[in-house]
């Protein structure tokens, strides 16, 4: 799925979405509302030195 079309269907414009990505500031919400989209899991979890997950 191209950029511009993500964007749509996230109801946002493309123009708006790209500049989110080249800030990366995106919102937990948002990288949920991404992932439903795409049809993948959003993940949140810390990974520590020794590769411990949390």
């Amino acid at each position: 799925m191209s950029e511009a079309e993500l964007a749509r269907r996230l109801g946002k414009s493309p123009q708006s979405f790209n500049s989110k990505m080249k800030r990366g500031s995106f919102s937990i919400p948002e990288l949920e509302q991404i992932a439903d989209v795409l049809g993948v899991s959003f993940k949140r979890e810390f990974i520590l030195a020794d590769g411990d997950q949390i």
